[in-house]
């Protein structure tokens, strides 16, 4: 009767990942088609469609585990949610991309990220120093806004690696 039980306990544990895992998926899975041009799916991807990213605004549906991504045509950058998905590799290396072709002389980057795992740091390290070292880019900000103590570090670590970009920490409530 044990091993009944154990046997039973372990195919319903298994179950009930199985299908918290299809419901997230198709919960989250929907592609967006955005008047610039771009399809846009809730993983945080883009497709490009017959254009380029240069000056065009191009929105980054966030889901639970990825930021939402918005860049402005008035080259101001937010990026806020959560960033703790196992691979952040498809939104960030976008936004990478982004930064490297952007030929604009201001940009502004606002971070508000509620909880962010290693590798997503990572990457937004990446992505903002790559801003922080666009000599073109002649006013460049990043407003990092936290909400505890380690957010608060982290933001100072960043602030204390930038050389030509302002650094603003914002308290937020």
């Amino acid at each position: 009767m044990g091993e009944f039980l154990l046997f039973f306990s372990i195919c319903l544990t298994g179950l009930y990942f199985f299908v918290k895992h299809i419901m997230l998926l198709f919960s989250s899975l929907q592609i967006l088609v955005i008047p610039n041009g771009y399809l846009t799916s809730t993983f945080g991807s883009q497709i490009r469609n017959n254009g380029t990213m240069k000056n065009e605004t191009v929105i980054t549906k966030g889901s639970f585990e990825c930021p939402e991504i918005l860049i402005e045509q008035n080259s101001c950058l937010s990026i806020h949610g959560n960033s703790t998905s196992t691979k952040p590799e498809s939104s960030y290396n976008q936004l990478i991309e982004w930064i490297d072709e952007f030929e604009g002389d201001m940009l502004k980057i606002d971070i508000d990220l509620d909880h962010v795992n290693c590798r997503s740091i990572r990457l937004l390290s990446q992505a903002i120093f790559k801003a922080d070292s666009k000599h073109n880019i002649k006013d460049k900000s990043i407003e990092w806004h936290f909400k505890d103590k380690e957010q608060k570090e982290l933001g100072e670590m960043m602030s204390s690696l930038m050389e030509h970009t302002e650094f603003f920490l914002k308290f937020k409530e």
